[in-house]
């Protein structure tokens, strides 16, 4: 009886639909009806709660960086990070795809790498911050690193789309001041034109 109730109160339709549109919640919903069934309901949310935590930090352990590059009608889009690949000759425009914590700044550095290491010489790299409202101690380290790098082969490091708390944290951890001067673009656009005006000086 108890079981035939608790089938009632599942969503069919709605379970559909989660799983016509994103695969891992579907697979969250049945865990957390299947575990309120068999080992009840505080039970049962408690795992969900669990299970949903841990789905986040796989997706933020995995973010979805890209390079930004110019469409031939002129807008920006996002294409794969991949060995060498430029914005333009002499410029990265990189953008991370959620908040650095330590969990993931190891990713930040592994692109650095595919990027600056491969491929025709680089003058600029801006990290386009649109996605990142948060820089944890940790990742300042590996953000400091990346700047300290970029400094050592004479790469100019710069950032665009900074949120104002996220600005205010790279002022405490010292990375505005190890970035230099005008180091801040309001929009990769903007960066993408200082660069420019560098190569026509």
């Amino acid at each position: 009886m108890v079981f035939l109730i608790a089938v009632e109160l599942i969503d069919i339709k709605g379970l559909r639909r989660i799983l016509a549109c994103r695969r891992h919640e579907f697979a969250i919903a049945v865990l957390t009806a299947a575990a309120v069934v068999v080992i009840g309901v505080e039970n049962g949310i408690a795992l969900a709660v669990i299970a949903s935590v841990v789905d986040h930090l796989r997706h933020s352990y995995h973010p979805r960086n890209s390079l930004l590059v110019k469409s031939p009608t002129g807008h920006w889009q996002a294409i794969p990070v991949v060995p060498g690949a430029r914005t333009e000759p002499g410029l990265v425009v990189y953008r991370f795809g959620t908040s650095l914590y330590y969990a993931n700044a190891s990713r930040l550095l592994e692109d650095l790498t595919a990027l600056v290491g491969h491929g025709s010489p680089i003058r600029w790299f801006v990290l386009d911050c649109a996605a990142i409202g948060d820089v944890d101690y940790s990742a300042s380290a590996a953000l400091a690193q990346v700047v300290r790098r970029l400094h050592e082969r004479h790469i100019r490091f710069a950032v665009a789309n900074v949120l104002a708390p996220v600005h205010e944290q790279l002022d405490r951890y010292g990375i505005t001041a190890a970035m230099g001067p005008d180091a801040y673009y309001d929009t990769p656009g903007e960066a993408l034109e200082a660069f420019e005006a560098t190569g026509r000086a």
